[in-house]
């Protein structure tokens, strides 16, 4: 077979449409500072009309096809916003206004009356650190250390294939904030940040109406033109109980009066809650209370913030007006995982609760990718996948209209890092495909100790059946059995390599350039 990378633009694994300003043929990869643009690009936007809330959501909906239970009337009503929107002729104040309004909401059509616009859904994120999959009682521990972990899981979807597209930090992280792989966001080394004019989740959601903050740790360490949260809460000065010694500082309890005060503040747009824990990242707690320490004592404090969290959300009767995900960045803590492209290094839990949408004790078997979580949820606020975004709306995996999604999963970890403390210059790139059973790594400076397990020294290609070997010990890439499966999945990391604009060894020098050492800016 040959190769074809479908994860680009108009291909299976993508969403569509242009590169971004800074991939354009003929353009260099290093970007000179724009102005961040309505589609980040740079490039002055008009001013949107003025639309009722909810009316742009429903617009979306007629816009990408007609969804069983709504009505033909609907329909009607969301063709005429569109139409209006496209053309700029919604009034923008006044009686004008209320009578547009009117005749496009109120006036019924052949099909009967329709009602007010629906409220798009709050969103409360729920991030751990360096968590370990099966450490959740919901994906397996016995005993389980994750009450409020495993509750969601019963209320809602638990999925068992979602997959990171990088085994560190700060790349898992910004992928998930921007829907686009690490090596095409600029975040591709731990410790750095976005390419200027590239637009992520607090952008594009408070585009659609919503108020966004994050809470805690901030990944994105470095800063670039469009990266902006409307509200940041940091860590209290207070330590988390057994975090008792200077290297346990980062662990420290969450301002929970200032996350209560955001959630019932006396604004009617809805919110986008973004909580990052620093657990259970190393260093691990000392011995509790309870008796637990160490990793369990790590993991159990994590889980106790999401309950204050998810208390909160029932205390102020939120619970039925929001989507509710738990997620992880990447596996650590464990051989191999970290830093690393196997299976158990990518693979992180991912459990959704939505009340009325997504039934309870669901099990998702569907691949996915932390990628596909900003379309999904620009697509129940209303709005559109972002052209040149590598991730997809898996909305219908979640309401069960799907069972298969993604049927390739590409990654990378380069391992140069760029913070002024923990500085790493020695580049490490790596890069893999799963394509069905198989998987493919690619070590491309794998003359050199490996970058963090520096008694490692990995082969240049690395080839496992998984259904065979699901714990990739056996590598297959000098089996003359599997060369055509190696050949094939090699070619479909060149053609993903060229997508991404990535060069291997030269892409990461050129990210220790970007951010010198002792470079100002450095949120560590």
């Amino acid at each position: 077979m040959g190769a074809r990378y479908a994860g680009g633009p108009g291909g299976q694994q993508g969403g569509g449409g242009e590169r971004p300003a800074h991939e354009k043929a003929g353009q260099p990869m290093i970007l000179t500072r724009k102005p961040c643009g309505g589609q980040g690009d740079g490039v002055p936007r008009p001013e949107a009309p003025m639309i009722p809330r909810g009316a742009s959501r429903l617009a979306g909906r007629w816009q990408q096809g007609r969804r069983p239970g709504y009505p033909e009337a609907e329909v009607t009503c969301t063709r005429a916003l569109a139409d209006m929107h496209r053309n700029r002729r919604l009034p923008r104040r006044g009686v004008g206004m209320r009578a547009a309004l009117f005749l496009a909401l109120v006036v019924p059509s052949a099909a009967g009356a329709v009602g007010p616009p629906e409220r798009p859904p709050n969103i409360f994120i729920f991030l751990a650190d360096d968590q370990i999959l099966k450490s959740n009682g919901c994906y397996g521990a016995s005993p389980s250390h994750t009450p409020h972990v495993d509750q969601l899981a019963r209320e809602g979807m638990l999925f068992t294939n979602c997959y990171a597209p990088s085994a560190i930090c700060s790349p898992n992280r910004a992928a998930l904030l921007s829907g686009m792989y690490p090596l095409r966001n600029g975040c591709h080394a731990n410790h750095s940040g976005f390419y200027d004019g590239i637009k992520s989740l607090p952008n594009y959601m408070r585009e659609l109406g919503y108020r966004c903050c994050i809470v805690d740790k901030d990944g994105i360490q470095k800063p670039s033109d469009c990266y902006a949260w409307e509200r940041r809460i940091e860590k209290s000065g207070e330590h988390v109980a057994g975090a008792d010694t200077p290297s346990q500082d980062r662990h420290r309890v969450p301002r929970y009066e200032e996350i209560e005060r955001f959630l019932t503040e006396q604004d009617d747009r809805p919110f986008v809650l973004f909580h990052a824990c620093s657990l259970p990242h190393q260093p691990s707690l000392s011995r509790l209370p309870n008796g637990l320490e160490g990793y369990a004592a790590s993991n159990a404090t994590m889980d106790e913030q999401l309950g204050r969290d998810l208390a909160l959300l029932e205390k102020h009767g939120l619970v039925d007006r929001t989507v509710v995900m738990f997620m992880n960045d990447n596996e650590a803590q464990s051989p191999l995982t970290k830093d690393f492209l196997y299976e158990r290094s990518l693979r992180v839990p991912l459990v959704i609760r939505w009340p009325g949408r997504i039934g309870p004790g669901t099990v998702a078997t569907a691949t996915v990718s932390t990628m596909d979580v900003l379309p999904t949820l620009m697509e129940i606020a209303g709005g559109a996948t972002p052209p040149g975004i590598d991730g997809r709306s898996m909305l219908d995996v979640w309401q069960g209209k799907a069972d298969r999604f993604r049927d390739e999963m590409f990654a990378s970890v380069t391992g140069v890092i760029v913070s002024t403390g923990g500085r790493q210059e020695t580049p490490y790139p790596m890069r893999s495909c799963r394509s069905g059973n198989y998987k493919y790594i690619r070590n491309i400076n794998h003359e050199v100790p490996h970058f963090i397990r520096t008694s490692v020294r990995l082969p240049f290609e690395e080839l496992y059946d998984l259904a065979a070997d699901p714990e990739e010990r056996a590598n297959l890439a000098a089996d003359p059995r599997f060369a055509a499966v190696k050949r094939e999945l090699s070619d479909k990391v060149d053609a993903w390599m060229a997508y991404c604009r990535d060069e291997g060894i030269e892409s990461e020098l050129e990210s220790l350039r970007r951010y010198p050492a002792k470079a100002q800016g450095d949120r560590r």
